[in-house]
């Protein structure tokens, strides 16, 4: 990991070029590439290191050598250094909301150009696929290693989603289809679904309406859907071709021998997340729909604040079904 950061922002000249750099890591990496990258860019220097560290803050203020300096960038190393130190601290010191002494031990793979997987130790067929979309900001209302730090890596494989920005998923998920039906169709076989004892899917702003629809298509044990947008919206109209919203949902449970327990969520400050779990709530069976009092969009951080995140996914997503949860037939 800390071989990838320094070729990553070897090139970066500004501050913005290096918060450029951190937000895309934050995306992406596993709780234990966090503790790695904290221990690298946080550990004490060696003395040729910090002698020229030294002198570089002594050249920067010297008339004769300063203009050497800046010219050199290597000022601005210092600088975006400093930067990079005081965001992986915050970074790690952010995972202690969890409330686990020990990173997770996920590893990461790269299924295609839209799908990560992170997944553990252990059989699948004891554990918990979790299918994710993430909202626009590529990230789940929280840097990606901090929702990992909230599950147990033997006992949960996390199957994760983004989307293009301009697109959403109503077209489908890029490297898989360009229809987001025949996309939740590739499912079965991208994340060998029926390996696993149970599945759950959860999605946050943009990804909340397809994470419903993906848990209805699958037969999911358990959905959760965060700040989820309405089927009624502008974006989503065309993909009802005619039909009412209601018919809309059954076309995606058609096949499903199963209907997941669907919890839905929202920040009580969000009127229009609100309305949006309405309408969701007024076409499918849903099993619970929370407001979270002092949140507005992003209301899942707010609760990862609170420490009560945690208690959420395993009060929901994690245990809903769990007692009459399976192994699924091996096709």
């Amino acid at each position: 990991m800390i071989e990838l950061y320094e070729r990553l922002t070897r090139g970066c000249q500004t501050k913005n070029q290096v918060n450029a750099v951190h937000i895309a890591l934050e995306n992406r990496m596993t709780p234990l590439e966090v503790a790695s990258l904290w221990a690298s860019l946080t550990q004490e220097a060696s003395w040729p290191e910090r002698a020229r560290r030294r002198w570089l803050r002594r050249a920067s203020k010297l008339p004769v050598l300063s203009e050497t300096v800046r010219r050199s960038g290597s000022w601005t190393e210092l600088q975006l250094r400093a930067h990079s130190k005081t965001w992986i601290s915050r970074l790690q010191s952010m995972l202690s909301l969890a409330g686990r002494a020990q990173p997770s031990s996920f590893v990461r793979r790269k299924l295609c150009h839209a799908v990560s997987r992170f997944e553990g130790n252990g059989s699948r067929r004891d554990k918990t696929l979790l299918i994710c979309f993430s909202g626009n900001a590529y990230r789940l209302m929280m840097p990606t290693p901090l929702f990992l730090q909230h599950l147990d890596a033997e006992q949960v494989d996390v199957g994760y989603l983004k989307t293009d920005r301009s697109r959403g998923y109503r077209s489908g998920i890029r490297g898989i289809a360009n229809d987001l039906l025949a996309s939740i169709d590739a499912f079965e076989a991208l994340f060998n679904v029926r390996a696993y004892k149970r599945v759950a899917v959860m999605g946050t702003s943009g990804g909340g309406l397809p994470a419903v629809l993906t848990g209805l298509r699958l037969g999911a044990d358990a959905v959760l859907a965060a700040g989820a947008n309405s089927p009624t919206e502008r974006r989503w109209h065309e993909h009802l071709n005619g039909q009412d919203t209601a018919a809309f949902f059954r076309r995606f449970a058609g096949q499903s021998a199963r209907t997941p327990a669907v919890h839905l969520m929202h920040g009580a400050d969000s009127p229009r997340d609100e309305e949006a779990a309405r309408v969701i709530a007024s076409c499918v069976e849903v099993r619970t729909v929370t407001p979270v009092q002092g949140a507005s969009h992003a209301c899942l951080f707010e609760l990862v604040e609170r420490r009560e995140f945690r208690s959420l996914l395993e009060a929901t997503i994690l245990t809903e079904g769990l007692e009459k949860a399976s192994p699924r037939a091996v096709c």
